[in-house]
């Protein structure tokens, strides 16, 4: 699904199309560095109904995001992991899968034996300033 949307629509296309997200899947958000990934995240998250702001974690490489009844949406940001001890440092054993959403940014830098992504979010920009081309996989 392809969809062009404004960045100032972000939280009506997000609450729309959340629904194409379930708990257990692990989805890989892709596109060049500052076309609006963590952006797209943020929103997503919000419209699950965090009360935590989404932002980059770049630096601490995952935010923790706890919903009602032991949900989880654990927002990853693998830009800069060089190996997999860094990944399993996170602790993801502790998050049962059924009840996680895991969103991962450079995904390619997580081996797929530790995490494969199920689903993809693709990011591109478009001739037009604040507009994105959005397509979920």
């Amino acid at each position: 699904m392809t969809n062009s949307v404004k960045l100032s629509e972000l939280d009506q296309w997000t609450t729309k199309h959340k629904k194409m997200f379930n708990f257990g899947d692990i989805i890989s958000v892709n596109g060049e560095m500052g076309y609006g990934k963590t952006t797209v995240i943020r929103h997503l998250i919000k419209s699950f109904a965090s009360s935590l702001e989404a932002t980059s974690p770049t630096f601490g490489l995952m935010d923790v995001h706890e919903l009602d009844d032991n949900y989880f949406i654990l927002h990853i940001d693998a830009y800069r992991i060089k190996d997999a001890t860094e990944v399993f440092g996170l602790g993801l054993d502790h998050y049962a899968p059924t009840k996680t959403m895991i969103f991962i940014e450079w995904s390619q830098n997580i081996p797929s034996y530790i995490l494969r992504p199920n689903k993809a979010i693709d990011i591109q920009l478009t001739d037009q300033v604040n507009t994105r081309i959005i397509n979920i996989i």
